[in-house]
């Protein structure tokens, strides 16, 4: 059974497991980034729902479980980053009404269904990729951005993880997110472990987080055709 390597929250990590497991696959989890509610934003987050934004714009679960401790209102539109995303926000009771597969094309969403007179509403993490505020705010709209938490990078892999990579037993493992990559890269430079990587596979959930990662000598990198997680568990089966 070859095991792969999630790097994503425990609790997210946890259900990819699960469908790598009805695959064939083992998984090793190891989270590379700890989750940090920012509850002193909270006041602002309030005040930006008093002025009734026309939708709410979300692009990850952990602004959603913390969204869904505050708002009382489960009728507001959401707009969502991800297939996924978009359904667990409806099992949490929120009123999806689209979702795209990228940042940038949820701004092409928006643009084309909501009105620039009326605010929208973007929770997120402090450090993004693509500020979606700012370029809905070049189009005409204006969006409150409260930030509802941040990731803190991990300073360095556990001694299982690092046992099983010198080992040899980590034939691959899956990257969700630009800064996870980089997270990833940068400990395996700092534990001098480059080499082991000339066994191994990396499968990404798109181009722009595969970049980082090119500083290692993969055997392989694997990019999901859509970011989605069908088709990172199509990649995952591709590549082995």
């Amino acid at each position: 059974m070859k095991t792969i390597l999630i790097t994503r929250p425990k609790e997210e990590a946890e259900s990819l497991g699960h469908a790598l497991a009805i695959k064939g696959f083992g998984v090793h989890i190891e989270p590379l980034l700890h989750i940090e509610p920012l509850l002193k934003n909270t006041p602002a987050l309030e005040e930006a729902l008093r002025r009734k934004p026309q939708a709410i714009l979300v692009t990850s679960r952990q602004s959603l479980k913390l969204l869904a401790t505050i708002i009382k209102d489960r009728d507001i539109p959401f707009f969502t980053v991800g297939e996924a995303t978009a359904d667990y926000a409806q099992t949490l009771g929120f009123h999806v009404i689209a979702y795209a597969g990228t940042a940038e094309t949820l701004v092409e969403l928006v643009t084309g269904k909501c009105d620039s007179h009326h605010s929208l509403l973007y929770v997120r993490a402090q450090n993004i990729n693509t500020d979606i505020a700012g370029l809905l705010n070049e189009k005409g709209f204006f969006v409150d951005s409260i930030i509802l938490y941040r990731a803190i990078a991990a300073q360095k892999f556990s001694e299982e993880l690092r046992t099983i990579i010198v080992r040899g037993d980590l034939p691959g493992a899956l990257f969700f997110s630009r800064r996870t990559a980089n997270t990833y890269t940068k400990l395996v430079q700092t534990h001098g472990l480059s080499d082991v990587h000339r066994a191994m596979a990396a499968i990404c959930m798109s181009k722009a987080i595969a970049e980082p990662l090119r500083l290692l000598p993969w055997q392989s990198v694997h990019i999901a055709q859509t970011p989605d997680m069908k088709h990172m568990l199509e990649a995952v089966e591709a590549a082995f």
